[in-house]
């Protein structure tokens, strides 16, 4: 059986690697090996870290989470995760809506799982951008999401909370280090 390695690389453009086997073990000796070209698909990973906490009181209405917004191209393909460090009231509770920017999807999925400690309260799944996703009343401590977007436009995919219970006195909110991550897949 022939052994494979690489004796050099080399990157040409963004997205091509050209490599050259090792000569032996069964391949062509150097003076008659071939190089071959291969397309490597790139990726590119980028995010944002909620700097100021987000207090919510009284208030029903979405409000975007400080610095948790980035900018996506229509056409590419995405992978996203989020963390968000809640301190939901007992009366208030949140609601998070992811898309509430600029953008708008061909394709969007979301699964959400909102915990109080080491307790999940609430999980679920959507395919519309902009829908609220899995609403908590009541004192919890995190919600994690992750999915993926393909955007129809160019613009802004960002988090946004509310109280899910508006014109509650007790205050719920996002916490400083929460955070937003992208990855292009294609």
């Amino acid at each position: 059986m022939a052994q494979f390695g690489i004796s050099s690389g080399a990157l040409v453009g963004n997205e091509i690697l050209q490599v050259q086997g090792i000569a032996g073990n069964g391949l062509p000796s150097a003076a008659t090996e071939q190089a071959t070209t291969l397309q490597m698909g790139q990726t590119t990973s980028f995010g944002a870290v909620c700097a100021t906490a987000l207090a919510l009181t009284t208030s029903a209405t979405l409000t975007q989470v400080p610095n948790l917004s980035v900018n996506l191209t229509a056409g590419n393909v995405y992978i996203f995760e989020g963390y968000l460090s809640i301190a939901s009231s007992s009366g208030g509770g949140l609601a998070v809506s992811l898309g509430q920017g600029t953008v708008g999807a061909a394709t969007f999925t979301c699964d959400t799982w909102i915990f109080n400690g080491t307790t999940t309260t609430v999980q679920g799944n959507t395919t519309a951008l902009s829908t609220i996703l899995p609403t908590v009343g009541g004192v919890n401590t995190c919600v994690q999401f992750t999915g993926s977007i393909r955007p129809t436009t160019t613009g802004t995919f960002a988090v946004f909370a509310a109280q899910n219970v508006g014109g509650n006195a007790s205050t719920s909110s996002v916490n400083v280090g929460s955070y937003l991550n992208v990855t292009r897949i294609s």
